[in-house]
């Protein structure tokens, strides 16, 4: 069953619960910062980032369009990489799934 949340125990100051929307905005700076690429339309009730905590593992699903003349392999592999890093390096978690989706491109200049 999905959390809304992840409990990390400090053994300083007891427990420490991040919510799935600290991931999903780590994810967007991420998509922000790059230029090749944009957030897909989101449909109503749908969000073009989902962060899902299930059995204590994060999920990670990106909805992303990839700008035109641009390596879609090489643009997905990085933004992966950059998710995962920033959020190893903000909240010291390791998401085990990272999936990004190309849900089109973007013809514009």
């Amino acid at each position: 069953m999905a959390q809304e949340y992840i409990a990390m125990n400090t053994k300083e100051n007891g427990v420490v619960a991040l919510s799935t929307n600290v991931f999903s905005s780590i994810a967007l700076i991420c998509v922000e910062e790059d230029k090749r690429v944009e957030l897909a339309d989101s449909a109503p009730f749908k969000n073009s980032i989902v962060a899902k905590v299930v059995n204590d593992r994060l999920n990670i699903l990106v909805n992303i369009k990839v700008k035109y003349n641009t390596n879609v392999q090489e643009v997905c592999a990085s933004l992966q990489h950059n998710i995962y890093d920033n959020i190893k390096h903000m909240c010291d978690i390791e998401a085990d799934e990272i999936d990004i989706k190309v849900s089109g491109f973007d013809f514009k200049e």
